[in-house]
């Protein structure tokens, strides 16, 4: 019943967002469709929930994750088809592009098909990898990308050479319709790891609700203790930068090496690059901790604790 209270609810905020746009008729516009700015209409954007629209082409060239920034600034001085708020998608918005990426046209598509064992990190040298599109999403030395024939997104490094196509999915000078915060906490309270996952991505990056890293920590750890390795490796990092919990690495070593026992090779290499900053002694509680963990049923969080290790 909560579910479909929710459902209700959000499909009502967005049945408003869509009214009440003062802009184009956005309604009546398909995917694919040229504006009169010549930028190409590529959908609802998943992040803002408001019309996202892309450059007719891709960047001249490939570049790396600095360059392609730089790029949509250099973009945005000129105000390129009229506007100053181009930018690299979001994940979600990139695969939005790649799921529209018959209607919208110009994508390269003949990128090489790679694996993420392909992309784990082994020398400073960068690999030019037409085909392969970057988001914004960036964490030390890697970036997302997503490979634009058959939709594999992994993570690589920031400094390889990735095509770039920008959007922008928003009206400037406005503010996107706030997401229903109290009915997605309704629902996170229930135990739903989708929910608890996007609240803690909302709180950490301040997105609808103001910046809130503790709570952050709290959402994560919900989902985390569920066995969610997406969380898992973001309460790791929260661990080892100290964000909404106090700075712990053996902590964050421990929810990182979770994650990688369930496949996730940046959190291997998260959990190796931490592992000089623990002592022997930390390390094998850890290990002793992730051969006895278990994952937890869906409960409503408590408040962050950082477990003590000796």
């Amino acid at each position: 019943m909560k579910k479909q209270t929710l459902f209700k609810r959000l499909a009502l905020t967005a049945t408003l967002a869509l009214s009440s746009f003062s802009g184009a008729a956005f309604a009546q516009d398909k995917v694919g469709d040229k504006m009169p700015d010549g930028a190409i209409y590529a959908g609802i954007s998943p992040e803002t929930r408001w019309p996202m629209y892309t450059t007719p082409a891709d960047a001249p060239r490939t570049m790396d994750h600095d360059e392609a920034r730089r790029y949509a600034e250099n973009l945005n001085t000129h105000a390129a088809h009229g506007h100053k708020d181009w930018g690299l998608p979001t994940r979600a918005e990139l695969k939005l592009l790649f799921n529209n990426r018959a209607s919208i046209g110009g994508f390269d598509l003949t990128g090489e098909p790679r694996t993420p064992a392909n992309f784990f990190y082994t020398q400073r040298g960068s690999e030019d990898l037409p085909g392969w599109y970057w988001s914004n999403s960036s964490y030390r030395d890697w970036a997302d990308g997503m490979q634009f024939d058959d939709g594999v997104s992994v993570q690589t490094a920031d400094f390889d050479h990735l095509s770039v196509r920008l959007v922008r999915s928003h009206k400037e000078g406005t503010t996107p319709e706030p997401f229903e915060i109290a009915a997605l906490t309704d629902m996170a309270k229930t135990g739903d790891v989708g929910s608890q996952n996007i609240l803690a991505r909302l709180y950490s990056d301040g997105q609808d609700v103001k910046q809130d890293y503790t709570e952050a920590a709290r959402w994560y750890r919900a989902a985390a203790e569920q066995g969610n390795p997406l969380a898992q490796t973001q309460l790791g990092r929260l661990y080892e930068r100290g964000r909404g919990v106090k700075q712990d690495y053996a902590e964050a070593y421990f929810w990182y090496s979770l994650a990688a026992t369930q496949g996730y090779a940046q959190s291997r290499q998260d959990a190796a690059d931490l592992a000089k900053d623990c002592t022997p002694a930390q390390i094998a509680a850890v290990n002793k901790r992730v051969e006895q963990w278990k994952p937890a049923s869906g409960t409503p969080p408590k408040p962050p604790t950082a477990p003590k290790l000796n």
